[in-house]
């Protein structure tokens, strides 16, 4: 964690409610506070913790093309495995909080903008939902291509290309796409474009979230901006940061620890 980030966390975590649900007065950010939020292990999640054993142990490097923001720990385009595997996965804590908050929503597809090694995107496949996964480095695709054979899921669809030309078609062909997880391109200009793009073709009730809204200062600028956005929840949970659309409702915003 950066010294940025550190400041942040810290005043997040002397500002934001408890998950417990104290001072929640809304009754739907209350009642996913109370019963999504909090942490649940189950064994449905082993063949993916297993993936990440695997990578993590890989010291062969590949080739890098990245279209975000890069990484904090190298700018050079050749990577191991094992690093990437360190650096770039979500936690399997935050893993298992997508995958509740995916199962919260109603029935309907899921997106994901960043697959990496396809971590994510197998706990998003238990959900047992159609799961569409975009990956613009090639070499990632094709490793996270591998990786997702062994979870024998039926309902994952990969796609490898840069967001901007593969993101339009898809939600055009997808109207019933409910869950967005944005965690491929950490540069405010980009997180702003899909903001726009996911709230214009995805239904009521959808649901964005947006990963690392305080990795650098631009990403807490494309936050600041999204919550300031009319017809929606927002919920800062530090980590995520959750666009609920309620289009017949006035903007409310939330601070919840985790």
């Amino acid at each position: 964690m950066s010294f940025l980030q550190l400041r942040h966390y810290l005043n997040h975590h002397i500002t934001a409610r408890s998950k417990a649900g104290h001072g929640i007065h809304s009754p739907f950010v209350y009642k996913l506070a109370t019963r999504v939020l909090p942490d649940q292990q189950a064994e449905i999640f082993n063949t993916a913790e297993g993936i990440r054993a695997h990578m993590l142990s890989r010291s062969e490097s590949i080739q890098i093309t990245d279209f975000g923001a890069g990484s904090r720990k190298t700018s050079t385009p050749e990577r191991q495995i094992r690093e990437i595997a360190k650096t770039s996965l979500q936690p399997a804590q935050r893993c298992r909080l997508l995958y509740r908050l995916a199962m919260h929503q109603a029935p309907g597809s899921i997106l994901e903008l960043g697959t990496s090694l396809g971590i994510t995107t197998a706990y998003l496949a238990a959900t047992q939902r159609p799961v569409f996964s975009m990956e613009g480095c090639p070499n990632i695709h094709s490793l996270a291509c591998q990786n997702l054979k062994e979870t024998e899921s039926q309902n994952i669809h990969l796609l490898c290309g840069h967001f901007d030309e593969l993101l339009p078609d898809f939600l055009r062909e997808h109207s019933g796409c409910n869950f967005a997880f944005v965690d491929g391109n950490h540069r405010y200009d980009a997180t702003i474009r899909y903001y726009e793009l996911l709230k214009s073709h995805m239904p009521p009730n959808a649901l964005m979230v947006f990963d690392d809204i305080y990795w650098s200062e631009g990403m807490k600028k494309a936050w600041k901006e999204i919550v300031s956005r009319q017809n929606q929840i927002t919920i800062d949970l530090f980590y995520f940061g959750l666009v609920y659309l309620r289009p017949d409702q006035a903007p409310e915003h939330f601070k919840i620890k985790l």
